[in-house]
């Protein structure tokens, strides 16, 4: 028998990949995405529940309990990080410690847990947003390592940078500016109520009265497995917002449902696996055109039929 010829060898490829694509074994796994409400906007976060399991489980017991809903940003550290998850009106309650999960480096937009220092297994409630990447290093070997189990999606850190602009740093605390000085920058009337801590009264520093504001309005799980654009369902934009992603790497990126920084295959099973109305296609290169799922099925029909001519004439 003559060996397949470039024809034939290019039909059977073809069909191949559609028939991977259509009967794929399993797909990726996704994982949960929060909305974090705040008072100068919305931004969206992605758990990173595979490779953290412990401490996105240990972190939902927060946000499903509504802890994190009227909380504050307690400190700052300007080009540094952003942290809070320890304050409302009052200190919130922990559920205890959880492992250290050390995995990912603590670049800007990712997201770990505060610990107490020396004990790796410390970890609570407090949580922080890495805002720059040149302290990576340190927080990467501090302690243990900081477990990143979140990452912020893509345009959000517009919010957290504001957040973090917004306030300024002083021993942990925040002090938000005189509520009764409008000529205060830091202070404005439509925020929303001042809130002091524990017994009622402003934490006293140096004198000085520290009020804090609630700069986290809520904290709620949003969208679905193979939901690109967050709107609750997995439907035909979803699919061209993943086309259009499709291969780019790097944090942040919507259609990287499985949290690996890269827009692959396993992200193109979620949402296959969540989108009942398409049929698998062969996924494209970045940037060229997408057949249409009844194409991919006459193509491999025709990939069919090729083969089974070349194969009457070998």
């Amino acid at each position: 028998m003559n060996p397949c010829s470039k024809p034939c060898r290019a039909a059977i490829l073809l069909l191949v990949a559609a028939t991977v694509l259509v009967t794929g074994s399993s797909a990726g796994a996704a994982n949960t995405v929060l909305k974090f409400d705040t008072i100068l906007g919305d931004f969206n976060v992605r758990l990173l529940d595979t490779d953290t399991p412990l401490t996105t489980a240990n972190f939902m017991l927060y946000v499903n309990g509504g802890s994190y809903n009227d909380s504050v940003f307690h400190r700052l550290v300007r080009g540094f990080v952003l942290q809070g998850g320890g304050y409302g009106a009052n200190a919130i309650p922990n559920h205890g410690t959880v492992d250290n999960e050390f995995g990912r480096s603590n670049i800007r937009g990712t997201v770990a847990m505060a610990k107490v220092g020396g004990d790796p297994d410390s970890a609570t409630s407090e949580f922080f947003f890495n805002l720059s990447d040149t302290n990576a290093s340190n927080l990467d070997n501090q302690n243990g390592g900081f477990t990143v189990f979140a990452y912020v999606l893509d345009g959000g850190m517009l919010v957290v940078d504001a957040l973090a602009d917004g306030v300024q740093y002083s021993n942990f605390l925040i002090d938000t500016g005189d509520a009764n000085d409008p000529l205060d920058s830091r202070y404005d009337g439509e925020w929303p109520r001042i809130v002091p801590l524990e017994d009622g009264s402003p934490i006293l520093e140096g004198g000085q009265e520290v009020w804090y504001y609630e700069w986290i309005n809520s904290v709620s799980v949003v969208g679905v497995d193979g939901d690109v654009d967050l709107d609750g369902d997995v439907d035909d934009d979803d699919y061209n917002a993943f086309v259009a992603s499709f291969g780019r790497k790097g944090l942040g990126l919507h259609a990287d449902f499985d949290g690996d920084y890269d827009v692959d295959l396993d992200d193109f099973m979620v949402l296959k696996s969540n989108y009942p109305s398409a049929v698998a296609s062969p996924l494209p290169t970045p940037g060229a055109a997408v057949p249409e799922p009844t194409s991919i099925c006459l193509l491999s029909l025709c990939g069919i039929a090729m083969i089974r001519r070349r194969r009457g004439k070998v």
